[in-house]
C-alpha cells in the first residue's frame, strides 16, 4: 500500500522582478521517497535573492524551510529525497549565463565548486540557541554553570 503525503504549507511566493538577483528558486519542488510512501517535503517555492541581500526564511518546524535550503545545495540525498520539479538559478556576477543547480550532477565539480565558493548554509543546530521564553541573562548564566 502507498501512502502520499501532503505538505499543509501552502507554497509562498516570494518572487519580485528583481534587479539584480544572484538566486532564483523557481516552483521548487522537493519529496521523499519512502517505503510507506511519498512525502512532498517542498511544494511549489519561490523567491528571488538579490546581490547584497540577505534572505531569513522563518516558518514551523518541519515546513520545508532546511529541505528548502538543502535543495538550494544539492545536498539531498538521493534516495529517498529527489528534486521532481522547479529550477535554482544562480546568477554570478561574471556576466555568464545564470546556472540551473537542479541540472548539475550534486557531486561534480561544478556543483562542488559552486558550493565551496558561492553559496553556503549556516546549518540551524538548536542546541546553541537562544530560548525566547527565558531571559538572556539566565540562559547565560545557566551555561556558565
Amino acid at each position: 500500500m502507498t501512502v502520499t503525503t501532503q505538505s499543509v504549507v501552502e507554497p509562498v511566493s516570494l518572487t519580485a522582478k528583481a534587479v539584480d538577483p544572484i538566486l532564483e528558486i523557481q516552483n521548487l519542488h522537493t519529496y521523499f521517497f519512502l517505503e510507506k510512501g511519498i512525502v512532498q517535503a517542498v511544494k511549489g517555492v519561490n523567491l528571488t535573492l538579490e546581490r547584497q541581500a540577505t534572505l531569513g526564511v522563518v516558518g514551523e518546524s518541519g515546513c520545508g524551510k532546511s529541505v528548502t535550503a538543502m535543495s538550494t545545495m544539492r545536498l539531498v540525498k538521493w534516495p529517498p529525497g529527489k528534486i521532481v520539479e522547479g529550477k535554482i538559478l544562480l546568477h554570478r556576477k561574471d556576466g555568464r549565463p545564470p546556472v540551473d543547480i537542479v541540472k548539475l550532477d550534486p557531486r561534480g565539480p561544478e556543483m562542488r565548486a559552486i558550493r565551496g565558493g558561492e553559496i553556503g548554509m549556516i546549518f540551524q543546530e538548536p542546541m546553541t540557541s537562544l530560548n525566547p521564553l527565558k531571559s538572556i541573562g539566565n540562559q547565560i548564566a545557566e551555561a556558565v554553570k
